[in-house]
């Protein structure tokens, strides 16, 4: 009678810890929130390699104003990798009077089951790059960190030095010494002091590769599920 008890219990065990462990380690809601100097022309979600949507920007309501943030949840799922991809674009001449920039940060939540890296890369427009059905194959170049954040929030510049943390640069002097509200204030721009350079279309994408993971204690809480389920089937098989 015991051993039937204690069976039960094994097996109860394993149920929740399996459940729960499974049912945590779907998908995850992730907010991009992003603005550019000065307009954000195309977003791309792609997932393993294949396109999967492309968001209308006209439609977000701060797209071509670079001192207001745009916002959109993302639905993910756990173990794909997504691909957050932006066109953008910056009116003018390259010279050092007309800069550009991107600014932005994926946040997973204080409260969010799981966790991920964020890799923030940029590749400056070719003529190459036209299908945008696989952006895998372009070539990115890495954003050097200075520091990780843990909401993903960009951390480095991409050319040039100086003062290019949201709220302390030149966009912030430009926006009545106002940071971009929604992004942190440890965010740095991606930016360019010339304008991405005047033989490039005055363009550049800047991709973050995103891959949501379990977190430890959803793996362990898998893990105690698989254990006690072990236990209770090598108990039978003694009986």
């Amino acid at each position: 009678m015991k051993k039937t008890i204690l069976t039960g219990a094994l097996l109860a065990m394993a149920g929740v810890g399996l459940v729960a462990g499974s049912a945590m380690a779907t998908s995850i809601n992730v907010t991009a929130t992003f603005t550019a100097d000065n307009i954000l022309n195309t977003w791309y979600i792609q997932k393993e390699a294949a396109l999967a949507t492309t968001v209308n920007i006209a439609a977000l309501t701060h797209y071509n104003d670079w001192k207001l943030a745009d916002s959109a949840i993302l639905n993910l799922e756990v173990g794909k990798t997504f691909q957050m991809v932006w066109d953008v674009d910056n009116s003018g001449d390259g010279s050092t009077s007309n800069p550009a920039g991107f600014l932005g940060q994926i946040n997973f939540g204080a409260a969010a089951p799981l966790y991920s890296n964020v890799t923030w890369q940029y590749a400056i427009k070719d003529k190459s790059y036209e299908d945008t059905d696989n952006f895998s194959d372009w070539d990115w170049v890495t954003v050097t960190e200075y520091a990780k954040n843990g909401d993903g929030s960009l951390v480095n510049p991409l050319v040039g030095d100086g003062p290019t943390v949201n709220g302390k640069s030149i966009w912030w002097d430009g926006n009545g010494s106002q940071a971009i509200t929604g992004i942190g204030a440890d965010a740095m721009w991606i930016w360019s002091e010339n304008n991405f350079g005047a033989n490039v279309d005055d363009r550049i994408y800047i991709k973050a590769e995103v891959t949501p993971v379990p977190e430890p204690a959803t793996m362990l809480l898998f893990g105690t599920g698989l254990t006690a389920l072990a236990g209770a089937v090598r108990r039978r098989i003694k009986k």
